[in-house]
């Protein structure tokens, strides 16, 4: 059964909306609309046998509203037709896919979704499609992209997901059908933004408590190592605004070619080495031991920072894009021996055994 419940000619387009509860009698009236339109399409019947059968399978998933468009265009003149925007209600984020594999060969698809929340990403991966970008637009900038968005959205802005697709379009097996969830970047990046705050401080604080009231020594390397730790996590801190807008939307998953590509990790690399130069420096200082190692690293960490924000605001020119990223990665190791290191200095020192002979 079809029921043709609508039909209208908008500009260039002819517009037919029908109820289906049966895959083939579709296609029939498909191919009796197109010969009243003028097309001939008995060289299209193959194509038509194969569309059945997707046809059907919408039909059995519950889909029965299916609209036709016919655009009518003069074959000897470039011509650009107005999009039409379809409103109906749905229970979740709706995007046809699978229609599509009636046709063949290769297709790139740029979806930019607007909604109250991102989707999510198990659905997007079931879908066939890449996430590319989450973002979150204002009220205002909702308006000024669509007035009828703004309408169905109201005051509270937008969260904006790109997805993308490139390759056969045979590969596209399904349809879009995705749910609002959290984004688990933004989760994630919350997470570790506490985590490692909290363990810097901690480096700071626990070492100072296990050295108070034990003589220090103020050999040149501790106060210049004393130094640079301090000049490091200032550095750091004057970059916080920079790891706010790392750690914040928008997150953009593919087509990196700057720093900022690495995300907050160089940050809280830095931010772990400083941290932990800054307490090795300290218990070295009561120990009576040289501190050319939190030196060390300290240099690395001021160096890298500087790099780290030239590097995510402008293209670096090459060798320095690799410089830049071979201090990041050097500094993790280094910041990973000073940790062990401060763990070991705030160990609780076992007394020795004493043996009695007589």
């Amino acid at each position: 059964m079809v029921e043709l419940i609508f039909y209208e000619e908008v500009g260039a387009h002819h517009v037919a909306v029908l109820e289906v509860r049966d895959a083939r009698e579709l296609v029939s009236w498909l191919v009796e609309f197109f010969a009243q339109k003028g097309f001939d399409v008995s060289e299209q019947m193959e194509q038509f046998s194969q569309a059945e059968e997707i046809l059907a399978d919408y039909v059995e998933r519950g889909y029965r509203y299916f609209t036709v468009d016919v655009v009518a265009i003069r074959p000897d003149e470039a011509a650009s037709t107005e999009p039409l925007a379809y409103v109906f209600e749905c229970g979740c984020v709706y995007y046809p896919l699978y229609i599509s594999t009636v046709a063949k060969g290769h297709t790139s698809v740029r979806l930019f979704v607007l909604a109250e929340g991102w989707l999510r990403r198990e659905d997007v991966r079931k879908a066939g499609l890449t996430l590319a970008i989450e973002d979150e637009l204002g009220a205002e900038e909702v308006e000024r992209v669509s007035e009828d968005i703004y309408g169905l959205l109201g005051a509270r802005g937008a969260k904006l997901t790109v997805l993308t697709y490139d390759g056969p379009i045979e590969l596209l097996k399904t349809d879009l059908e995705a749910q609002i969830g959290p984004s688990l970047s933004k989760v994630l990046n919350q997470a570790q933004l506490t985590a490692f705050s909290s363990v810097s401080v901690a480096l700071i604080v626990l070492p100072s408590i296990h050295v108070r009231g034990k003589p220090r020594k103020a050999d040149a390397d501790v106060v210049v190592a004393f130094i640079a730790s301090l000049l490091a996590l200032l550095s750091l801190l004057c970059l916080s605004p920079v790891l706010m807008v790392l750690v914040n939307p928008p997150y953009v998953y593919v087509g990196h070619y700057l720093m900022s590509g690495y995300g907050p990790w160089p940050f809280y690399i830095f931010m772990l080495a400083a941290s932990a130069s800054m307490a090795l420096t300290l218990l070295l200082s009561a120990g009576g031991e040289r501190a050319r190692l939190p030196l060390a690293i300290c240099l690395l960490v001021l160096l890298g920072s500087l790099f780290f924000v030239l590097g995510a605001t402008f293209m670096l020119p090459f060798p320095l894009n690799l410089l830049a990223t071979y201090l990041m990665v050097g500094t993790c190791p280094m910041a990973m021996a000073a940790l062990v290191l401060v763990l070991s200095y705030s160990a609780p020192k076992r007394p020795p055994d004493l043996a009695i002979t007589g």
